[in-house]
């Protein structure tokens, strides 16, 4: 036998100075530049999203004074009582006993009755409606020591009685000698409301009020602000270095809510209107922001799709509800 010694094969190696051609699989230069186009893309979106929270925190600790203000104010409007120097109580029972309104069906039947003997075409009532009492009878008496409110539901005859303390005023040394005078200014009225009319001649007018004159005398030696209202001539005095009303938290927190509006000469009130403006637009930042947010949190996206619309049934139900009891 032949024997046959195989020799291994010697190596390859690279040699100096070789290239080698490698082959590289490179991604299309069109793919490379979508994708960076979405990381921008995403860049830019955290950036929004980072910025619109960073907004509604800033803003939020920067407003919270004036959002706890309007959030405390409604809360006493819905409850007289609060922090009010009134207090209610029931009426006494035996004041009424003897006393009851007419049903709501005999009065509407006697009113049928005469609009028919006044008018030429027959008036009926509608088949199946039920005449109701709407509201309550609200009367207001002043004694010298406090204001006093009843009032009355016509179907029970149940009472209430709000008292009010009135505030006892210190005497003012009499700047004048009556609280009242002729206004100067009667001719100029009736010619701006003459213009007025003549302007529009279909139109009826009424003057709902008039600037005051507010002046300073000596009277007796004591420095006294005086105040007339240029419509009825009507007169009020105080002393200058005293306020107007004596303080109470629970007034003064209300006419901070109510008060708005742009007064004519820029002054305290105009900052306080620009807070207001200021306030309601970044509740409506606060409501979309919240929103946004929201959003970006994809494991409470069905949670609170839910409850949003839930928020927005209940909101159109009472609104509906609201609406028919304001306006029918």
């Amino acid at each position: 036998m032949t024997q046959i010694n195989a020799k291994p094969r010697p190596k390859r190696t690279a040699q100096r100075g070789s290239n080698p051609s490698p082959v590289v699989s490179k991604r299309p230069a069109t793919k490379a530049s979508s994708a960076a186009s979405k990381r921008k893309s995403r860049m830019r979106h955290n950036a929004t999203i980072k910025l619109t929270r960073r907004l509604h925190l800033y803003f939020g600790l920067i407003l919270v004074p004036f959002v706890l203000l309007y959030g405390v104010t409604a809360i006493l409007f819905n409850h007289q009582s609060w922090f009010s120097t009134s207090t209610t109580e029931a009426a006494n029972e035996a004041l009424f006993a003897e006393m009851s309104f007419q049903d709501p069906e005999s009065i509407a039947a006697a009113i049928i009755s005469e609009l028919n003997e006044q008018s030429e075409i027959p008036i009926e009532p509608v088949e199946g409606d039920t005449p109701v009492f709407k509201g309550e009878m609200i009367v207001d008496l002043t004694a010298d020591s406090e204001r006093l409110r009843y009032r009355v539901n016509p179907n029970t005859m149940f009472a209430t009685l709000q008292r009010t303390p009135t505030e006892q005023e210190e005497e003012v040394p009499d700047a004048i000698d009556q609280d009242s005078i002729t206004p100067t200014e009667n001719e100029t009225i009736d010619g701006l409301v003459a213009a007025m009319e003549g302007e529009h001649e279909d139109a009826k007018s009424r003057i709902r009020s008039m600037p005051d004159v507010q002046f300073r005398v000596l009277a007796d030696g004591e420095d006294v602000t005086l105040t007339c209202d240029l419509q009825s001539g009507k007169i009020s005095q105080r002393r200058t270095d005293e306020p107007r009303m004596d303080f109470n938290l629970r007034s003064f927190l209300l006419r901070l809510h109510k008060s708005r509006g742009y007064p004519s000469e820029a002054g305290t009130r105009t900052g306080w209107a620009i807070i207001v403006d200021v306030t309601g637009f970044l509740m409506i930042f606060w409501g979309l922001s919240g929103i946004i947010m929201w959003w970006q949190m994809k494991p409470l996206r069905n949670n609170g799709m839910l409850t949003m619309i839930m928020g927005i049934v209940l909101a159109g139900i009472l609104g509906y509800g609201m609406f028919n009891l304001i306006y029918y």
